[in-house]
């Protein structure tokens, strides 16, 4: 850590220039408020309008964080070099008024900017000009002396500024284009002629206790600069709005998604405008407004709230918001194509109308527990009662629509909590899942619901982040999910669950089944005594086995010789599984008798033709 020590109001470029020369990771002024110090502008080349600005945290030199004297004492850094408007590109002059033209090239002055990773800055007030004698109640005009850019831009990651002051600029309090995981902790702006803060790109951006006074147009936006631009989880929490245009618009381009706005008070400008476009892509969903202080909707005939092409909107918890009571009843527009609009447990005085303001009529407009009893209100005139529906307790606690991991986390978690809640949630026990199936079953639908719980006692959310989803087929085989538990501090933690589908054996009780085998005669010459008879093996198939082991069981085998008789043969067939099956066929020796007898005279043609019959048989049992 370098310190930079000076005594009085003094220009402190030197010694600035000598802590970037020696590439100090933090640069830490010693100097509280009641000396302030101020730079010449020639920071960084020969502009003497200090271009590049006296805080510029760019480059390879650039240190990780810079840091006032301390939180009840802040440094005070201002600068001397005026804020000239530039000249526009066919070289005419832009006069004093025009200071937020589009042609006009912002300087970048009296800032802290940011372009790298894990940047922090804290304690430190950023003042356009050291004499405050010249700026005057009310609207803000046009002062050469103010700083013509961002009280603080940031566009790199994981970057931190805390109890930062920007005053007197003409730029946005706070600017952020691009960058993810930053944290905006206890900072304010006071008389800036632009916004007072915005994010027109970016992720995870946590936005606390943000203060905006005598700012000359919106509050705060939250907007995607162009069509590529995404805005994801940005969440706005508590903090005093004193805008003279209005409070958050959401529109731009881009997408703009995962928004919470929180216990902010808006006393001036009050319009929360979601401004979406179906037709050219540029999303609007998944914003929730929360315990808002809306009093200045009593100064104003326009309503509060407008949304447009927008779904997935949550608005709750609002008993502060005053609606002028002649001048308008419309506590909000909608026009598009909206849908998912919830508002619950609310108080709007003098509310009566929700206006649609195109022949669109919105998807699913849920109201319960409000107090007024609200009607639409349609282009021609009429009006439609809205109906309030009767919550269930689990409705009342619990989002309407599914939002990311760090919106629910930011929702759930408590704010006031002065100490950070580092410790992840622990699930349950949950045991790896082993499952069964008959054979031939391809796979098994299976649930698998772990729980988890959080020593803070808020809910945990669980969601599955690898492997096949809870509630759909397993085949057989081996699977591993991974579940992730997120508190509401954004702490989590994986859990690994095992589930196996195992395929049951098949149990065979089928028997194998021999081929068709009929007995077989053979026969004896009237003076052989014996006979060699030979037969082919039976064959037996079986429904599993492509072999089957084949034993005779019984009878004389193949081959063998056979006397005058009836013999019994049997043949057993045997699977792998032990199944068997037999079959039995005879074998039948008989013996050839001579069908002429000697002694006997043949005396009539009867006889004659018996005898011939029995010669020709004999012929053939001996020729067979």
């Amino acid at each position: 850590m370098k310190n930079i020590e000076l005594k009085g109001e003094q220009d402190f470029t030197k010694e600035l220039r000598e802590a970037v020369s020696l590439k100090v990771d933090e640069l830490h002024f010693t100097t509280g408020q009641e000396n302030p110090i101020w730079a010449t502008g020639k920071l960084e080349g020969e502009d003497f309008r200090g271009h590049h600005g006296i805080l510029r945290i760019e480059g390879e030199n650039r240190p990780q964080k810079i840091s006032g004297k301390s939180k009840e004492d802040r440094t005070v850094i201002y600068t001397k070099a005026p804020a000239v408007p530039e000249l526009d590109i066919d070289g005419d002059h832009i006069g004093d008024s025009a200071f937020s033209s589009a042609t006009m090239s912002q300087r970048k002055y009296l800032r802290v900017e940011a372009d790298v990773d894990g940047f922090e800055a804290e304690n430190i007030i950023f003042r356009g000009d050291n004499n405050k004698s010249v700026f005057k109640p009310g609207f803000p005009e046009y002062e050469s002396n103010f700083e013509f850019e961002h009280g603080i831009q940031n566009t790199g990651s994981n970057s931190t500024f805390k109890n930062i002051h920007s005053e007197f600029i003409r730029g946005d309090g706070f600017y952020a284009n691009g960058g993810k995981n930053v944290n905006v902790i206890d900072c304010s702006v006071n008389w800036c002629g632009r916004q007072g803060g915005a994010v027109v790109a970016g992720e995870n951006y946590f936005i606390k206790n943000y203060n905006c006074f005598g700012v000359r147009r919106s509050d705060f936006d939250i907007e995607a600069n162009n069509t590529f631009a995404v805005v994801n989880n940005v969440f706005l929490i508590g903090g005093t709005s004193n805008a003279y245009l209005s409070g958050v618009p959401m529109g731009g381009k881009g997408q703009v998604t995962n928004i919470l706005i929180r216990d902010r008070d808006f006393q001036w400008g009050n319009l929360i405008s979601i401004l979406g476009s179906h037709s050219r892509g540029y999303l609007r969903e998944k914003i929730i407004i929360d315990g808002i202080k809306m009093r200045a909707a009593f100064k104003s005939a326009s309503a509060p709230l407008r949304i447009e092409d927008a779904s997935d909107v949550l608005i709750e918890n609002i008993f502060d918001c005053l609606l002028h009571p002649t001048r308008s009843n419309v506590l909000f527009s909608l026009r598009g194509a909206c849908k998912n609009i919830v508002i619950r447990n609310c108080d709007f005085e003098n509310a009566k109308y929700i206006k649609l303001e195109d022949d669109t009529k919105p998807e699913n407009v849920i109201v319960y527990d409000v107090k007024q009893d609200l009607e639409f209100l349609y282009l021609d005139g009429t009006t439609e009662p809205v109906i309030q529906k009767i919550a269930t307790e689990k409705e009342k606690k619990e989002l309407p629509f599914e939002v990311s991991t760090e919106l629910y986390g930011r929702y759930y978690r408590d704010y006031e909590q002065d100490e950070k809640d580092t410790e992840a949630p622990n699930f349950d026990k949950f045991e790896n899942i082993y499952i069964e199936v008959e054979y031939g079953v391809k796979g098994q639908v299976v649930e698998v619901n772990p729980t988890a719980t959080d020593n803070s006692g808020d809910p945990v959310k669980i969601e599955q982040i690898r492997g096949i989803k809870s509630g759909q087929i397993f085949p057989i085989g081996i699977h591993e999910l991974i579940f992730r538990a997120t508190d509401s501090s954004g702490n989590s933690i994986d859990k690994s669950i095992i589930v196996t589908i195992h395929e049951r054996a098949y149990i065979d009780t089928i028997p194998p089944e021999f081929e068709t085998i009929e007995d077989a005669t053979f026969y004896l010459e009237h003076d052989q005594e014996s006979m060699t008879i030979v037969w082919n093996e039976p064959k037996a198939t079986d429904n599993i086995d492509a072999d089957v082991e084949i034993v005779q069981a019984m009878g004389l085998p193949s081959g063998s010789l056979f006397d005058e008789g009836v013999y019994n043969i049997l043949y057993k067939a045997i699977d792998k599984s032990g199944n068997s099956t037999e079959v039995e066929f005879k074998i039948i020796v008989n013996r050839l008798e001579a069908p002429i007898e000697p002694d006997k005279p043949i005396e009539t043609d009867e006889e004659a033709l018996d005898m011939a019959q029995k010669i020709l048989d004999f012929l053939k049992k001996s020729l067979a």
